[in-house]
């Protein structure tokens, strides 16, 4: 178990939960400051034997992961999620994480309830997002408010969500209806609430309680059960970016015979359903998202099935206006709420995110961390005023998870995981342009490796005049023994001492590589501002994409074999960044 380390503001929360005054507890911080750690400190310091989250089926998995990080008392070993055909939990757990729609089948609920009676009741019944609560008729809300509800088993609740459920009270009412009645007062009654803090009024026969009313009275009639803390108001306290890992699973099918670029369209393609999911669930809490992926595939796919949020993309197959439009539509459109965006097109050149949007999910990952740097920054930049959370789908015991250790080592930061920004390490600036400068170079080497006949193509479009210029690429050396010089013989004279002449070391090979792909690029970016003076930029795009098709066994995209076309639309598009041309 990985020791606790909390910000004062949730110290604070630690201690409104575990309140022995209160049995029931209502924390709604905003997202990203960190509501699941300061749930699990308050199950450690009231020693909790049997707990039972019930949450939205996208973060049971973090829950699973958060839990074992950090619980003194429950660990893989006694934990039980239910997913897939693992429906029953067994006796000797100590802990069931479940999602909502499955409490609110009777058959699942019945079982909950042998399981909770056999270990003497529960300790602690944690339910996240409980603003999926707030139908009092809806299956879930009767499945655990109602008065044969799972609520009636447990010593203690806490409820959480980072709606600002004030602006509709409404959704307050059946928790404190059954968990802290005596605060209502007179307005117990769903009328007399709904009338007093819901700006209540008759339609056609039917009582509207959409608006709000009276908040402050209610907001102070609430304190003893409800505690909310804006980002603005523990600003001081946060690191400028909260980072979070959000695991998924699903089945795949054996993929080590495919290219690694296949192998991660793949990956990313099997958790579209996750993360459509998961985008939902952020829309409930926030007004916009911000999604990268790696693969168009990806990017059409979860447009497609995104039903919600008008989704807007943004890749390297649009042009400059289509791109603009895009931007702008989900700047100045209150409806347009989630922005998706390829990760190499959309990490660079754009402006205006930052002023409607915190939030940002990459639902693919990639290799360099400058790149994600690079799109995550795209909303932590200047106009920016809220700090901001960045969430990494992963597909767990896939390559996602190679890449992000990867991705963790390269950047010095260790994991994160769900509303957890306590660990950030921080990192000064200097360090971090050298790591960006180190990826790129590592990355435009890798390209050229990759992509020789695009380059020996490219090249012979250019006029010998120019062609002279190109640096040459470093010979391979032999690797030669060092052999240790013959010793002098001692004079019988006083012995002097001897004087050690330093050695310059020579490059390593792999230094050698890097340097030559610095003056490559450095080359090409000359040779393609010539090329857009002489109006040769066409030219050189034809010549880029007819070599790389070539080593592909083709004449035209068209003819690339389609067990290669992934690979061969992913090394065309490793192209754009070094001769900086769309293709």
């Amino acid at each position: 178990m990985n020791k606790l380390k909390l910000y004062p503001y949730q110290e604070e929360g630690v201690r409104f939960l575990t309140d022995p005054k209160h049995r029931h507890r209502y924390l709604a911080d905003d997202p990203g400051l960190g509501k699941t750690i300061q749930t699990i400190e308050a199950a450690n310091k009231l020693q909790a034997k049997t707990l039972l989250v019930v949450c939205p089926a996208s973060i049971k998995r973090a829950w699973l992961r958060e839990l074992g990080k950090y619980s003194e008392n429950f660990n893989a070993k006694n934990i039980f999620l239910v997913e897939g055909s693992k429906k029953t939990p067994p006796s000797d757990a100590d802990c069931v994480i479940v999602n909502y729609d499955m409490v609110s089948k009777s058959a699942f609920k019945e079982q909950i309830i042998r399981w909770a009676k056999s270990r003497g009741g529960l300790d602690l019944l944690v339910m996240d997002e409980a603003h999926y609560l707030k139908n009092p008729e809806s299956k879930r809300s009767s499945a655990l408010l109602s008065q044969t509800g799972l609520i009636h088993l447990t010593k203690r609740s806490i409820l959480l969500s980072g709606t600002p459920i004030l602006n509709r009270p409404i959704e307050l009412y059946l928790p404190l209806r059954v968990l802290s009645p005596t605060l209502l007062g007179k307005y117990t009654e769903y009328v007399d609430f709904g009338r007093r803090y819901c700006r209540g009024y008759q339609n056609n026969g039917a009582w509207d309680f959409r608006g709000a009313s009276n908040i402050e009275e209610l907001g102070e009639r609430i304190k003893p059960f409800f505690l909310r803390r804006l980002k603005t108001e523990v600003l001081s306290q946060l690191p400028n970016k909260i980072y979070t890992t959000i695991p998924v699973v699903t089945r795949l099918r054996d993929m080590s015979d495919l290219p690694t670029s296949t192998r991660m369209n793949m990956i990313g393609e099997c958790k579209i359903p996750r993360v459509v999911e998961y985008i939902n669930d952020i829309l409930e809490v926030e007004d916009k998202v911000v999604v990268f992926a790696h693969h168009r595939s990806v990017i059409n796919a979860l447009q497609g099935k995104l039903t919600v949020g008008n989704p807007v993309v943004l890749h390297g197959g649009m042009t400059s206006l289509q791109k603009q439009d895009s931007i702008d539509e989900f700047i100045h459109n209150p409806l347009c709420q989630v922005f998706i965006a390829q990760t190499q097109a959309g990490g660079v050149g754009i402006d205006g995110l930052q002023k409607v949007c915190s939030r940002v999910v990459f639902a693919e990952l990639e290799w360099s961390p400058s790149a994600m740097d690079q799109a995550a920054d795209r909303l932590h930049r200047m106009g920016q005023h809220r700090p901001v959370s960045v969430d990494f789908v992963i597909l767990e015991e896939s390559d996602d998870e190679t890449v992000l250790e990867v991705l963790n080592r390269k950047r010095g930061v260790i994991q994160k995981t769900l509303d957890d920004p306590r660990d950030l390490v921080n990192y000064d600036e200097t360090e971090k342009q050298l790591m960006s400068l180190e990826e790129e170079l590592k990355q435009v080497n890798l390209t050229l490796q990759k992509t020789n006949e695009t380059l020996v193509a490219l090249l012979s479009q250019m006029s010998p005049a120019i062609l002279n210029e190109a640096p040459q690429p470093p010979v391979a050396k032999e690797q030669k023994k060092k052999t240790p010089k013959a010793k002098a013989e001692e004079p019988a004279v006083e012995k002097a001492e001897e004087v050690v002449e330093p050695v310059e070391e020579e490059a390593t090979e792999s230094e050698a590589e890097l340097d030559y792909a610095t003056e490559i690029k450095k080359f090409l970016e000359t040779y393609i501002l010539r090329a857009e003076v002489e109006d040769d930029v066409k030219a050189a795009r034809r010549a880029q994409v007819i070599a790389l098709t070539s080593s592909f066994g083709a004449a035209t995209s068209k003819e690339v074999p389609e067990d290669r076309k992934p690979e061969y639309f992913n090394a065309l598009q490793a192209l754009e960044p070094i001769l900086s041309v769309e293709v």
